[in-house]
């Protein structure tokens, strides 16, 4: 995947893309959870999170796309909003809200250690995310 790519794939798990008759726009991580059925895709988040390991680079410039941020806050707002307590997903299975709270807090650790851009955090940002996809393999 390359830039371009990841930025359209961001766009469309974000839910911001315009093309809202694109399946990827109703099934990506956002559009998924708005038509929520009890159940979810799992790539979806591996896919936001592979779209940030392409894009890391950027996060180096002294000014961040605004597209770019708003597609990544619009994730981490969106699945914090249902998941809260009166949220629109607050009465999923307990199991599946799990694994929103964890998919939030990897997310959000990537981004948090993106935004102070160094050497040092860009090596460690996917860590623990890393560690997640091992656990999740095997």
């Amino acid at each position: 995947m390359n830039r371009e790519e990841a930025l359209i794939q961001l766009r469309f798990h974000s839910g911001r893309h315009p093309d809202i008759n694109h399946p990827k726009w109703r099934h990506g991580l956002i559009g998924s959870l708005n038509y929520f059925d009890g159940q979810f895709n799992e790539e979806n988040f591996v896919e936001v999170m592979e779209c940030l390991k392409v894009l890391s680079s950027e996060f180096a410039a002294e000014q961040i796309d605004r597209d770019l941020m708003a597609d990544l806050y619009g994730i981490l707002y969106q699945i914090n909003l249902w998941i809260v307590p009166g949220g629109k997903l607050e009465h999923i299975d307990p199991n599946i809200k799990n694994k929103l709270v964890q998919w939030l807090k990897l997310y959000a650790d990537v981004i948090e250690l993106l935004l102070e851009y160094s050497e040092q955090s860009c090596q460690e940002a996917f860590y623990e995310y890393e560690c997640y996809r091992k656990e999740t393999l095997n």
